[in-house]
């Protein structure tokens, strides 16, 4: 009945460890300068069948199969710890008789609830001595023997899965219980405890093998006196160390990715941290260092890392690490100019945002590039796009750069293009600062003014990418004049009648200009100048009158008339006219 009652009121487990750096000296050095202490089991064995007290060397023997060498609740990882599973535990036969004040002290990493009562420190039974535990609750307990069964002393649930540093006093009636440092819980005996010479056992009851503890246990202390609050806390900082873990990244997806799949891999900066890790808005998982994702779907993607270290102490925030699948490959639109013979070709290419290129010359390598590529005449060019994730264009755009044959070379008033590529219905050109218009089928503009000219093809599918363009400067050449009419004879009825021409009766030269500029003209007699002038032309058809002045001087015979152009560029060919002067009457 005794145990039944003791089953349904004991213990509590322990709180987040918050640890702060240890220093170099081992626990039982840290405890050494307490003159109380009495006994204190490090539990640093790693293989054996017993455990040595480190004050006086007194002997405990393991029961069951504990498991030893596992993890420490020291912060250096000095030394180790023991985990007992549900049927293991450690019968301290020689520890000392527990004084009327005393404190119990053990460092604890419980498992997961649901296990009942489970004992850390027991001595006596239902009705002597001390029990310290967590109760089904994960309440941690202290549960004292006063001859009838006195009521418990409860604190706070204490966390599974870290370690904490649980601690109970007595001192007289009064009873106190520490979890990680402070003080959680206290209370008033009815009697002081009675005394017993059962055995203390680490991890079970002492009155039954019952009871039992599940997780790890390590640095167990007794004293001779209750430590107050300034002691306790001392000791849990000498072990624990507070400061919060970070997250480390060792590898992770490249911020562009073409897989489906993700792996990452990560430390934190304190030993002994675990993990949990949480993709996208799917609920967080345990994570041991590292985590690996297989079928990621395109687009963008999250994965957030918290380490929380052995006392439960979580990092600020968690580390997140932010990239793109990309699985479709991007394409490619080419914009090449037709060269005139002898000339090099130049091509535009785009595609997608952050798309770097490679471009194949006549068949030769593939090779890094960038727009405009300058290529020899006639020469085909493949160009293919490779996205920020590493995805080439499996259909490269391509365009032979044949020269222009039989018509009006490129750099001139007239231009022609080729496309190729991602080229589609929904494409649009721009010609100069004209308006958007879908692209015609040939790629040939005629009639174009002398100057500087910039053709542009934009793909709306490319969203935020200004589009493949070229720009040249269609030169002004020499001027040309061609077509030249002038009439053969100037007849006049009689030299009064020459000098009574009128302006609408007088010869024009028509002739037709390749640009606008300004010609010389002089008209010779032999070798004699009988008339100069200047006169401005424009591109296209003209017509030049004869100045009425000169044309009233002439004499009869043969005259020359010349035509010298002349513009920004320089001198063209001369035009010559030869006509005769007659006049029907008279000189």
């Amino acid at each position: 009945m005794n145990l039944l009652r003791l089953s349904h009121i004991l213990m509590a487990a322990v709180a987040a460890f918050v640890a702060v750096a240890l220093p170099s000296a081992t626990h039982a050095d840290a405890a050494a300068p307490t003159p109380a202490l009495l006994a204190h089991w490090s539990l640093d064995e790693r293989a054996g069948t017993t455990v040595l007290d480190t004050v006086e060397g007194r002997i405990g023997t393991l029961q069951g199969s504990p498991l030893l060498g596992t993890q420490t609740a020291r912060s250096d990882d000095g030394g180790a710890g023991i985990t007992l599973q549900g049927s293991s535990a450690v019968a301290l036969s020689g520890a000392p008789a527990l004084p009327a004040a005393v404190t119990l002290e053990a460092w604890v990493n419980p498992r997961a609830s649901g296990w009942g009562t489970r004992h850390i420190l027991s001595r006596g039974n239902s009705t002597s001595g001390l029990h310290l535990g967590l109760d089904a609750s994960d309440r941690l307990v202290l549960q004292v023997g006063t001859a009838g069964w006195a009521p418990a002393t409860v604190g706070p649930a204490v966390p599974t899965g870290t370690w904490h540093h649980v601690v109970a006093t007595v001192a007289g009636l009064n009873t106190a219980l520490y979890l990680d440092g402070r003080r959680v819980a206290s209370g008033t005996l009815p009697s002081p405890p009675a005394a017993t010479s059962r055995t203390l056992y680490v991890g079970r009851y002492s009155g039954s093998t019952n009871f039992y503890w599940r997780g790890g246990v390590d640095e167990v202390s007794l004293h001779d006196g209750a430590l107050d609050a300034g002691q306790v806390a001392a000791r849990f900082a000498a072990v624990a160390d507070v400061t919060p873990p970070a997250v480390r990244i060792g590898a992770a997806p490249a911020p562009q990715s073409a897989r489906a799949d993700a792996a990452l891999a990560f430390t934190a900066t304190k030993s002994g941290s675990t993990f949990t890790c949480q993709l996208d808005a799917h609920s967080p998982q345990a994570c041991a260092g590292s985590a690996y994702y297989p079928g990621v779907t395109e687009g963008d993607h999250t994965v957030s890392i918290r380490a929380t270290d052995r006392y439960g102490i979580a990092d600020a925030g968690p580390l997140t690490v932010r990239w793109r699948v990309d699985l479709t490959a991007p394409d490619t639109l080419l914009l090449a100019a037709r060269p005139a013979p002898g000339k090099p070709a130049t091509a535009s290419f785009v595609s997608e945002t952050a798309a770097g290129f490679e471009c194949q010359v006549q068949g030769g390598p593939w090779a890094a590039c960038t727009s405009p590529l300058v290529a020899p005449a006639g020469a085909t060019v493949a160009v293919r796009a490779r996205d920020g994730a590493g995805n080439p264009d499996p259909t490269p755009a391509v365009a032979s750069l044949a020269p222009l044959s039989g018509a009006v070379p490129y750099g001139s008033v007239s231009a022609s293009f080729v496309l190729a590529g991602q080229r589609s219905g929904a494409l649009r050109c721009r010609l100069d600062s004209g308006g958007w218009a879908p692209c015609p089928e040939a790629l040939t503009f005629t009639g174009l003014a002398y100057g500087p000219h910039v053709l542009a093809v934009h793909d709306p599918g490319l969203p935020g990418v200004a589009g493949a363009s070229i720009a040249w400067t269609a030169p002004v050449p020499a001027p040309s004049l061609i077509g030249a009419r002038f009439p053969l004879l100037v007849t006049f009825s009689s030299r009064r009648a020459q000098q009574r021409a009128k302006p609408a009766r007088v010869p024009r030269l028509l002739y037709r200009a390749n640009t606008d500029g300004a010609a010389d003209v002089t008209v010779r007699r032999g070798r004699r100048i009988v008339a100069r002038w200047t006169t401005a032309f424009h591109r296209g058809s003209n017509t030049m009158a004869f100045p009425i002045g000169p044309l009233r001087r002439l004499g009869t015979g043969r005259h020359v008339l010349t035509v010298v152009p002349r513009n920004s560029t320089g001198v063209g060919a001369v035009l010559t006219r030869r006509f005769d002067v007659v006049r029907l009457r008279g000189r």
